[in-house]
């Protein structure tokens, strides 16, 4: 009884816990080209501009996206977009100097990539 007591303690600190870093997908509008863009780590006072080409209101092809968080500058996406979405080769560039290149897919790097941070390292 006290292994099963535990492994659902367990249980369900682990899910409480994965429930809590849980990304919030949302289309925001961007305030340069009108393109809607969906932004899997969207939070409130979010603002986005956009350089390239949209199809029916949702960016679309190779462009550049540049983040803003309350007014302050957050990061760059340069790289593909399909409909809306992060969906081929970029690069993200984070504010703390990290750069991310690699495949995307439904809005997240997946697989192989080159992390640099920014002292230089590679990962």
């Amino acid at each position: 009884m006290k292994y099963i007591t535990i492994t659902l303690l367990l249980f369900f600190s682990l899910t409480i816990s994965i429930h809590a870093q849980t990304l919030k997908d949302e289309w925001v509008t961007c305030i340069t080209s009108g393109c809607k863009i969906l932004d899997p780590y969207y939070k409130e006072g979010v603002s986005l501009k956009w350089e390239g080409s949209c199809i029916d209101g949702k960016a679309h092809g190779f462009g550049k996206l540049i983040k803003y968080q309350d007014g302050e500058y957050e990061s760059t996406y340069e790289g593909e977009y399909n409909i809306g979405i992060r969906e081929g080769k970029g690069k993200f560039i984070h504010k703390s100097g990290t750069v991310r290149e690699g495949t995307f897919i439904n809005g997240q790097m997946c697989g192989k990539g080159v992390m640099t941070l920014s002292n230089g390292e590679k990962y």
